[in-house]
């Protein structure tokens, strides 16, 4: 994991706790991924494809892109209660989690757990981890629309009984959890449990920590909760990193030349008219801290490619064909040429 994790202990004062469930308080990580092995095969479908794309999502909205007629609160909740009774021993709690959980309920502070996942598997983990649970929950079938929608952690802060201009603290590790969480005009903590550090930032995380050793209770009187927040990543210095690798200029490379691997765009549906094509919608683009995944829509990028991460450069996971990516004083791409 980059990134320098010791930003000073910071204290804050909230009203409640809304908690995000995998990858957050469990990981459940392998199990998932088995699950939706055995799903693709039942759906015909490749499931790197799905699961690139599951993470912090409703099974729901999942399976409305491949088969609607499986997508029932019905059927998705018992899909999902097989999960842990079938994976049940790949599941992990994320470290710190229990910790904070039990200092929360000592004390009876407010704290609900806000997740995509429904109730029958947010339960059925409970029970196998023998974790805290919470008076009540904010689960899959309460909401007609899943996270990035404020929808579910605003209910949260409703079912928790506290007012509408309460302050309030949400705890995500996916993308689509803190957009969530910051629409619905709270503040968020990312955990980077289970996406890059960049992906958080850019969705808008307050802090970002490596899991729930970071967040303590020091006190809860009168209604408000006091946290104290330590080893958190230090947004200055992350942004100066990257913007030193963004202008790094290897050996024997051109001063104002990056490459960018771009793979399997010459000769595939469309040769050079689809490579200009897409090559043009990286101007005006920025590599390094603002070049991600989630940079891009995904109309812009050939379908079988993924942007990632390799030391402030933006390069694809693949076979490529090489372009150049220009980049102009202020950091951004000015043109794209075949290298």
């Amino acid at each position: 994991m980059e990134g320098n994790f010791s930003a000073p202990a910071q204290t804050m004062t909230v009203d409640g706790v809304l908690t995000d469930f995998d990858g957050t308080i469990i990981d459940s990580t392998e199990a998932i991924v088995k699950h939706w092995h055995k799903m693709g095969k039942l759906l015909r479908v490749n499931p790197e494809v799905i699961l690139a794309t599951s993470h912090g999502r409703r099974s729901i909205d999942v399976l409305k892109l491949y088969d609607p007629s499986l997508a029932t609160p019905e059927y998705v909740s018992h899909i999902e209660g097989l999960i842990p009774k079938e994976f049940g021993h790949d599941a992990v709690e994320v470290p710190g989690a229990r910790a904070l959980l039990d200092q929360l309920e000592a004390v009876h502070a407010p704290w609900i757990i806000v997740t995509s996942g429904t109730r029958a598997l947010v339960t059925g983990w409970l029970d196998v981890l023998k974790m805290p649970w919470p008076e009540t929950m904010v689960v899959s079938e309460d909401v007609s629309e899943g996270k990035p929608n404020p929808q579910c952690y605003l209910l949260g802060q409703q079912r928790l009984g506290l007012p509408k201009h309460a302050d309030m603290i949400v705890f995500e590790d996916a993308p689509a959890g803190v957009r969530a969480g910051k629409a619905a005009g709270f503040k968020v903590l990312g955990l980077a449990t289970t996406h890059g550090i960049e992906q958080i930032r850019e969705a808008g995380a307050d802090w970002i920590v490596r899991d729930m050793e970071s967040v303590t209770m020091e006190s809860y009187e009168s209604g408000k909760l006091r946290l104290r927040i330590v080893n958190a990543l230090m947004y200055a210095l992350h942004r100066a990193t990257l913007r030193q690798s963004r202008h790094f200029k290897p050996p024997q490379i051109h001063t104002e030349i990056m490459p960018l691997v771009v793979p399997g765009m010459m000769g595939q549906g469309g040769g050079e008219d689809k490579t200009n094509s897409w090559m043009s919608k990286l101007a005006g683009k920025t590599l390094g801290d603002s070049h991600s995944e989630t940079s891009f829509a995904k109309k812009d990028l050939p379908k079988e490619s993924r942007i990632i991460e390799s030391g402030g450069f933006g390069t694809m996971d693949h076979k490529p064909d090489r372009l150049n990516v220009h980049l102009g004083d202020d950091g951004t791409v000015s043109k794209v040429t075949h290298g």
